[in-house]
This record gives structure tokens, C-alpha cells and sequence, in this order.
């Protein structure tokens, strides 16, 4: 089971409250995303332990440094915003809400979902939990085309040919403690076992996208690597962040069932090969203005027992909420454009 501190931040973000247990102070928000037309408002409710202590909180905008004023906020200027409540001396953790431009009205990009499982070979629940993951959320909830599903293989359990390290630092950031677990867009974890609401309630809630990704991966034969160009727009001001995974599906390895036996060529999907930037977090692209395009190339190595025709590579856009807004996977022989609302 994960931690109650997980669990509770979990039930938070799906709500679009964050209840900072520690200081008792809430911030809630009751819309995630308005229209920067000045006219859309967000309005927020302060509590400190469980009492309405709106009237009497300061709410900031740390995003411009302004005070918030009648506990409402409206714009002219789309961006993402973020906001804390201050009480008895106490902050609360962050809200965040996106202004979306009003001659948009919506994000012209598509929405895809990112979705990070934590599994290992020697996890006999893991299969179970992939099986739901794609077989039901995914097939079912997501549909197949909007999902970057990709699958973190450890060895807290015994050696996993699979492991990769980025998987340990991840499962502690976010205080998982067993297997299998996810981390939905990288602002939602838990149990893949027992918190399969949380996971659903996560893509409900889940803001739309106000920006994209087009894609192009060059492989060359003799040298065994790629030239990957990834290019980001947006809708919004907003600062980004990048991270770009190598990621290889139908890979045939060990994995403990069920029974206790050990199939050996297992068909384990979506496996994280590598990272390409320096952190799962991401790199920093810096501030893109609306429609402003940025880009850059990356130079990816394949392994030897790779199967060519089945890797990826999936590009992740933190927006200045610090979780992902949007994803796209590329074949690592091909071209992804970017993908646009009908």
C-alpha cells in the first residue's frame, strides 16, 4: 500500500485541492482552467483545520507576485498560474490553473496522457496490473492513440534484466512502496493494485493540453543511433521543461507469475530503455510565447539486442506547474507532426 501521505496528495490533486496535512492550511481552487478573456474567473476557498478561513487568508499569485483580491482571479493574458494561501503564518502547497486564450477558446493541440508504470520480473501482481493498465484503462478510458504508456523496470525485488535507474528515483520522489504502481502525468501515484480510482479520477481531472510536439527520428544503420529533432509550440506564455525517453515495446525477458513459476520469454511492453536528458523531470526550454516554436536534436544510441522495428521515443512537456500538459511517442524511424484538434 502506498503511504498515507502519497495516498492523501493523490485524493488531493484528483480534486484540485491540496491539503497540506502537515499545517492544516488548504488552498482549493474550483476550476482548473478558465478563458484569459478577463471576464472567466477562478474562485478560491481557504480552510485551516476544516474551518473557511478564506476572508481572513492572503492568496498570491506566485506566478507574477500579485495578491489575489475577493479570493477570485480572472486574465486578458493566457499562462499557466500558480497560487498559495497564507494563514496563522502557515502556506499552503501550490493551486494551479491555466489560461486558456479566449480566440482559441480551446487548445488546438491533441491531448495525449502519460502514464508511468512501475513494475519488475520478479512482481507477481504485475502482470495483472499491466494487463488492467492496457488492456482495460487504456483500450477502455484513454483509447490506445492518446496514451504514452511507459513501463519502469526496478530491482527491489531481485535482478531485472529491465532496470533501469531512473525507476528507484522515481518510486522514492514519489513515495511508492509497492508494486505494481503508476504515476499519472507525474502529479497523481499509487498502488496499480488498489488505487485504480485514483488513476481514473486523475484523467478526469486531467487539464487539456496547450501545447505540442512534432517529432523526426533519423536512424543510421552503420553508426547504430539516431538523430532525434523534437520541436514544442504552445498556446500560452508558459515555461517548459523536455524529457525524452527511449522506450521499446514486446520486449521477451524473464517474469514471475502468479504461481510462483518463471515464464523466461515473457512479453513485457513499453520498456523504458534509457533517458535521454539529464532528468526525468525534464530540461529547461525556457519561456515560449503563444505560437512560438523551439527545437532540439538528441543523439540516441541503440542497444544491440534492441528489436529496431519496435522502439520509440517519447518526448514529455512539464509545463510551470511542474507536472506534464502533453506527450508524443515517435518511432525511432520516423515522423510524428504535430497533432492537431479537429
Amino acid at each position: 500500500m502506498v503511504s498515507a501521505v502519497m495516498a492523501a496528495f493523490a485524493a488531493a490533486a484528483c480534486s484540485g485541492t491540496v491539503d497540506d496535512s502537515a499545517s492544516g492550511i488548504v488552498l482549493t481552487a474550483d476550476k482548473s482552467q478558465i478563458t484569459a478573456d478577463g471576464e472567466d474567473r477562478v474562485n478560491f476557498t481557504v480552510t485551516y483545520g476544516g474551518a473557511d478561513v478564506t476572508a481572513s487568508a492572503e492568496i498570491l499569485c506566485i506566478s507574477d507576485g500579485s495578491r489575489v483580491e475577493n479570493a477570485s482571479f480572472s486574465t486578458n493574458t493566457p499562462g499557466s498560474y500558480a497560487f498559495t494561501a497564507t494563514y496563522m503564518g502557515e502556506t499552503s502547497e501550490r493551486a494551479n490553473v491555466n489560461a486558456v486564450s479566449a480566440s482559441a477558446g480551446s487548445s488546438k493541440y491533441k491531448k495525449n496522457y502519460f502514464i508511468a508504470e512501475f513494475t519488475e520480473a520478479y512482481c507477481i501482481n504485475c502482470p495483472d496490473g499491466s494487463s488492467y493498465l492496457l488492456g482495460y484503462f487504456c483500450r477502455e478510458i484513454v483509447g490506445f492513440d492518446n496514451a504514452c504508456v511507459l513501463a519502469f523496470h526496478g530491482n527491489s525485488l531481485g535482478e531485472d534484466p529491465l532496470a533501469i535507474p531512473v525507476t528507484a528515483e522515481l518510486m522514492n520522489d514519489f513515495k511508492l512502496l509497492t508494486l505494481p504502481s503508476f504515476a499519472f502525468e507525474m502529479r497523481v501515484a499509487g498502488d496499480l493494485m488498489t488505487q485504480r480510482g485514483a488513476l481514473r479520477n486523475a484523467y478526469d481531472e486531467s487539464p487539456a493540453a496547450h501545447c505540442g510536439f512534432s517529432i523526426a527520428s533519423a536512424y543510421d544503420e552503420q553508426s547504430s543511433s539516431a538523430k532525434v529533432t523534437v520541436k514544442l509550440t504552445s498556446d500560452i506564455q508558459s515555461s517548459y521543461r523536455v524529457a525524452l525517453f527511449v522506450v521499446e515495446d514486446h520486449v521477451a525477458s524473464i517474469q514471475k507469475t502468479i504461481t510462483g513459476g518463471e515464464e523466461e520469454d515473457f512479453d513485457h511492453r513499453h520498456v523504458v530503455r534509457s533517458l535521454l536528458t539529464s532528468s526525468y523531470k525534464g530540461e529547461s526550454w525556457g519561456q515560449l510565447a503563444p505560437g512560438q516554436e523551439m527545437s532540439k536534436e538528441y543523439t540516441v544510441e541503440i542497444g544491440s539486442d534492441w528489436d529496431l522495428e519496435n522502439v520509440t521515443v517519447c518526448a514529455l512537456a512539464y509545463d510551470n506547474t511542474g507536472f506534464v500538459n502533453n506527450c508524443l511517442s515517435c518511432p525511432i524511424t520516423g515522423t510524428v507532426d504535430y497533432q492537431i484538434n479537429n
